[in-house]
Formats: C-alpha cells, sequence, structure tokens
C-alpha cells in the first residue's frame, strides 16, 4: 500500500510552526535581521537580549552594497560580544554573516 501524501500547504505550514516575523520572543533559537545599510547593525546588542543561550544570529545583508560591508558587520557583532563563526549565501542578492555568544567555561 502507497503511503499517503499530505497537501503541500499543511505540510508546510508543520515545517514552519514557531516562526514568527516582526519582534522575537525571549529565549529565541534563531534570529535573521536584515541591514542594508551599516546603521541597521545598531540594533544587535538589543537583539542578543533575546537570544538563547546557544542561539545564533543571522545577520542577514545585500552581497553588493555601498551601504554596507561585510567587515562592518563582523565589527558590529564583535563590538556586541559576539563571535562570528561563518558567512554563507542567504539567496542571490544577500549574505547571511552567523554569530553566537562566546563558551563559557
Amino acid at each position: 500500500m502507497a503511503a499517503r501524501r499530505e497537501p503541500a500547504g499543511r505540510a508546510a505550514r508543520a515545517a514552519l510552526k514557531g516562526l514568527s516575523t516582526g519582534k522575537p520572543g525571549r529565549q529565541t533559537e534563531l534570529l535573521f535581521p536584515a541591514a542594508r545599510r551599516a546603521n541597521g547593525l545598531a540594533r544587535i546588542p538589543k537583539l542578543i537580549a533575546r537570544l538563547a543561550a546557544r542561539g545564533a544570529l543571522w545577520v542577514v545583508y545585500p552581497k553588493s552594497s555601498r551601504g554596507i560591508r561585510e567587515a562592518e558587520v563582523i565589527q558590529a557583532g564583535r563590538e556586541a560580544g559576539l563571535k562570528d563563526s561563518e558567512v554563507t549565501a542567504f539567496s542571490v542578492e544577500s549574505a547571511a554573516l552567523s554569530f553566537q555568544r562566546p563558551a563559557t567555561r
């Protein structure tokens, strides 16, 4: 007997359960703030308060932009006390840089 397939909409809603947009709640595991210009990085310190202890903050920014550079994203995260770990293509036009809290001993 063949397995019954769920309608795509129902499967997508189940996969995205718990995902929200707008103001993040407390102890959020993953945050994806977007910054089109360097001044958009100023909110990183406020977002850290909403990040779970082992959560990740992925700053999404345009790949080719005069308004923001990867070095500025790294600097903003480090100044906020975070450790940068990787950069990846988020889309054709955007990159994302991952930050976490430093490990405590």
